[in-house]
C-alpha cells in the first residue's frame, strides 16, 4: 500500500486530503459519499473538508454520548467548525452552559495572529455563555502566558 505522501504526490493533493478521504471512506454514510461523487462530476455540493468535518463531528458526538451517560441529553449540541462562521441563529447570546474548545487555532499561523484568534474566541465564547457558564479552551503552550494575562473580565483561570 502506498503512503499518504506518495498518493498525494501522484494525484496532486495534500497528504491531509488523502487522510481525510480515507476517514470518509471508512466512516461516511452512503449519502455523504454520493454527495462527494456528485461534487466531482458537477462541482456542486459539499467538498472533502466539509464531509470530513461532518464525519468527525458524528464520531465525536457518538463517542461522547457513549462514554458519558451524563451527556445523553436532548439539549447537547456539538458544533465542529470555525467559530468565526457561526451565526447568531446557531448560538444566540447567553444561551449556552458550557463552551468546550479542543483544538484551535491552526498550527501554521503567526504567533500574533494566533493570539488574536484566541482572543476573538474568548470574546465569542463569553458572549454565548449563560450567567455562571463555563468556557474551557485548549491553548497551545506558546499562547498560554498571554492568554492568561489578557483574559476578559470575570473569566478565571485555574492552575
Amino acid at each position: 500500500m502506498k503512503s499518504s505522501q506518495e498518493l498525494a504526490n501522484e494525484f496532486g493533493v495534500s497528504s491531509s486530503t488523502i487522510e481525510r478521504v480515507r476517514t470518509i471512506l471508512e466512516r461516511a454514510t452512503p449519502e455523504q459519499i454520493q454527495g462527494l461523487r456528485h461534487r466531482a462530476e458537477t462541482g456542486e455540493g459539499p467538498g472533502v473538508r466539509t464531509v470530513f468535518e461532518q464525519v468527525q463531528t458524528d464520531k465525536l458526538k457518538s463517542k461522547l454520548q457513549t462514554d458519558s451517560p451524563a451527556l445523553r441529553r436532548d439539549n447537547l449540541r456539538l458544533i465542529n467548525k470555525d467559530f468565526r462562521t457561526i451565526s447568531h441563529d446557531e448560538i444566540p447570546d447567553e444561551s449556552v452552559d458550557l463552551v468546550l474548545v479542543l483544538d484551535f487555532p491552526e498550527p501554521r499561523i503567526r504567533e500574533d495572529e494566533g493570539f488574536r484568534v484566541y482572543a476573538q474566541l474568548m470574546q465569542a465564547g463569553c458572549s454565548w455563555l449563560k450567567d455562571g457558564g463555563i468556557l474551557t479552551m485548549h491553548v497551545q503552550q506558546r499562547y498560554l502566558p498571554r492568554a492568561i494575562c489578557e483574559k476578559p473580565p470575570l473569566l478565571h483561570s485555574f492552575d
